[in-house]
């Protein structure tokens, strides 16, 4: 390398002999001699910012007050019986779950999938078993809430299948068993606190 300031020849990291420069004025002339980046591209005002394929879709604002609305209750109900941390998190979950489920039904019928896949058949067919399965299981909460949550993410996944049909009433059996269940353990925690 070459002595920005003398033209001497150096081997980095050193000194120049000649005129007592650092090594790093040679790698600072360096990086100044290397293209700029490219520029970043700003969306005008008021335009959406670009996404890049892999990333998710932002989720819309509907969705966002689906979920909310049925996340909100729940926890504003655990908060009113004074039912503790452990209940409002449950409960507040189970309202999630119920909220992204809505949002799935709601997707589906807004924007049909064109095309199916065969392979997700068989989480059709268990959305369907498990919705009837919670729909006797929310009698006791520990076991209906798992039941139901499952069956309704493999209804979710299973829209997508030839058997569109099932899931569409496994999730709404499971959702029936989701909202039954809540109802019910709401029930006993207002019965035990208040008692």
């Amino acid at each position: 390398m070459e002595c920005p300031q003398c033209g001497s020849v150096i081997d980095p990291p050193a000194v120049c002999p000649n005129c007592q420069r650092y090594e790093a004025t040679v790698a600072s002339s360096q990086q100044q001699s290397l293209p700029p980046p490219p520029p970043l591209k700003t969306p005008a005002f008021g335009q959406p910012a670009p996404s890049s394929p892999a990333s998710p879709q932002p989720r819309e604002m509907w969705e966002t007050i689906v979920t909310t609305i049925c996340i909100v209750p729940a926890i504003v109900i655990s908060m009113v019986l004074h039912a503790g941390i452990l209940f409002s998190g449950i409960w507040g979950g189970v309202g999630g779950c119920i909220g992204a489920t809505l949002v799935t039904l709601i997707k589906h019928f807004r924007n049909p999938t064109d095309g199916l896949d065969a392979a997700k058949d068989g989480k059709a067919t268990a959305a369907l078993v498990l919705g009837i399965i919670g729909m006797v299981a929310w009698i006791i909460p520990i076991i209906g809430f798992p039941i139901s949550i499952t069956g309704a993410i493999l209804g979710g996944t299973g829209m997508q299948s030839t058997k569109q049909g099932q899931a569409i009433a496994g999730i709404i059996l499971c959702e029936i068993g989701c909202v039954a269940g809540l109802i019910n353990s709401m029930v006993v925690a207002a019965l035990q606190i208040h008692r």
